[in-house]
């Protein structure tokens, strides 16, 4: 066996130590040190400009509470309130979206998922029934298929698929044209009836192309019946109601799309910082002086072109209740 001096020993030492990789303690300031930290500090969801400062985006479901002050990420930001509103993207809004209903009268909808702080509540048919549009306003009976059998079952995004049949007895085709008159003279007994009661929207066209380019048929335009909210001064008093309902985002678009300068929306918001249903009370205000007596079907209008279907039903909803409380007028001569 080979024997080592203490000698070997402390030369075998020296050289491994000094073969060890150098920590530079400088390397925290150096300029790849540097970058490292402004990954780190730099804003995760992107980032906006306001007043020439470059600040931080609030995450998806998050609002902006305070803008920033000296660095991109010193701004705050606040959640939704879980089950009520969401924001789907990072933003820098000061309000969140109002979650989607599923529970319309007659709509025939129920909840698939729920709303979170990020996403929309969605909406689903109920058993029995299905919506071939997408998202879905209103869900129709499935066809049970009595007489010829189911080929293919209804789904909720799909009607019942008949079996075929080759002969029919006469007697079921008499049944089926007598069941159809009735029905026809049904349909349209209610169309008269109804339509002495309700204020029906009149225009030249047919529908409108929403934001998402689908087509809203004149079904959906029916939603603009009573829409005169102010022909008894009944508009300004909804105001505030309004407004909780429609949201600051939902309005400020409309109001662009009206044709509403940039000036008069930045002013608003500047009045009333922080506060998004004071700033939409006012633009609501802006926008009765604008339209008078037109206000009301003016923003349904602008609600369905923004595919907010659900949001001119709730409208409906408030005016109509409004009327339905007000007192009866008093018979002039009688005391």
């Amino acid at each position: 066996m080979k024997y080592y001096s203490q000698s070997h020993c402390k030369w075998a030492m020296f050289l491994i130590v000094i073969s060890l990789p150098r920590v530079d303690s400088a390397n925290q300031f150096s300029p790849a040190g540097r970058r490292i930290r402004r990954q780190i500090n730099a804003c995760q969801d992107g980032n906006y400009t306001v007043n020439g400062k470059t600040c931080c985006l609030c995450a998806a479901g998050q609002l902006l509470s305070k803008e920033c002050e000296v660095n991109p990420d010193d701004g705050d930001c606040e959640f939704c309130e879980q089950g009520r509103t969401y924001n789907s993207k990072p933003n820098s809004e000061t309000s969140c979206e109002q979650c989607t209903s599923c529970t319309q009268p007659n709509a025939n909808l129920e909840v698939k998922e729920e709303c979170t702080t990020a996403k929309d509540t969605v909406c689903r048919c109920k058993q029995g029934y299905f919506c071939l549009s997408e998202p879905c306003i209103s869900c129709n009976p499935c066809n049970k298929c009595e007489e010829l059998g189911v080929k293919n079952s209804c789904t909720g995004t799909k009607d019942t698929v008949c079996k075929e049949k080759s002969e029919v007895p006469a007697w079921i085709i008499a049944v089926a044209i007598i069941l159809g008159i009735v029905f026809a003279a049904a349909v349209v007994f209610a169309a008269v009836s109804w339509k002495k009661k309700l204020f029906f929207f009149k225009t030249s066209n047919v529908g409108f192309e929403g934001t998402d380019g689908k087509y809203v048929e004149n079904s959906s335009l029916a939603l603009l019946e009573d829409a005169y909210l102010d022909k008894d001064g009944n508009f300004s008093k909804l105001i505030p109601e309004i407004a909780n309902l429609v949201g600051w985002r939902d309005m400020k678009n409309i109001a662009m799309a009206d044709g509403f300068k940039k000036t008069i929306l930045d002013n608003i918001q500047q009045n009333n910082p922080a506060h998004a249903e004071e700033q939409t009370i006012s633009l609501l205000t802006e926008w009765e002086q604008k339209h008078g007596r037109e206000a009301a079907r003016r923003l349904m209008e602008g609600l369905l072109k923004s595919n907010k279907n659900a949001k001119v039903q709730e409208l409906q909803g408030i005016s109509r209740s409004d009327r339905s409380n007000k007192p009866a007028s008093a018979t002039p001569g009688i005391v």
